[in-house]
């Protein structure tokens, strides 16, 4: 029992003081290990432009202070627009710390 207690001691004080936690480091260079969620983001931003862009869909999402069941059209950004999002997503998997770097110096 004090081992689950413990636990949720830990994870109680990560959550609200995160920065007592060890800092992710980030590596240089090509980060192989990242190809399988590098493949799968590809997929879905290829899916999401083909079949889903433009399309109206149904939710049942939080409105205020309610449920309510919404109309939300997804989104449908021109042709260079899915290339910057895809070169963008292929970046940060493939090479995280030189687009963390880039990024936070472009903002």
């Amino acid at each position: 029992m004090s081992a689950i207690g413990t636990g949720f001691k830990k994870g109680a004080l990560r959550f609200f003081m995160p920065e007592i936690s060890s800092r992710r480091v980030l590596r240089e260079g090509f980060a192989r290990q990242n190809l399988i969620v590098w493949g799968v983001f590809t997929v879905a931003i290829a899916f999401t432009a083909l079949f889903l862009a433009g399309t109206t869909v149904t939710l049942y999402l939080p409105h205020y202070y309610a449920w309510q069941w919404l109309d939300v059209t997804v989104f449908d950004p021109p042709f260079w627009g899915w290339l910057a999002l895809w070169a963008l997503v292929g970046a940060l998997c493939l090479y995280p710390r030189t687009t963390t770097i880039a990024i936070g110096m472009a903002f």
